[in-house]
């Protein structure tokens, strides 16, 4: 069972890996289709794909950082019960 501070520590952790991932597959995706400024590399060219991979990239940090939320929810029930 973890200590109070460090569960602390891993939700905000959490929090900032699920904005982080979030944050950077939008730069990453104005950057693709050209907004910012063009591609370094322009692999395929197709943005259906291109759009498909930004949002599972965005998708599995969300992902991530859920299942750590929930495990650190599962850890505080079972401290909380043992109380």
């Amino acid at each position: 069972m973890l200590s109070d501070n460090l569960r602390d520590f891993l939700r905000a952790a959490a929090w900032i890996l699920m904005a982080a991932g979030v944050l950077l597959a939008i730069l990453s995706g104005l950057r693709q289709f050209g907004v910012i400024s063009p591609p370094i590399i322009n692999v395929n060219g197709n943005p259906i794909f291109t759009g498909v991979s930004l949002a599972a990239s965005a998708a599995g940090s969300l992902v991530q950082g859920g299942i750590l939320l929930v495990l650190l929810s599962i850890d505080e029930r079972i401290q909380n019960r043992g109380q």
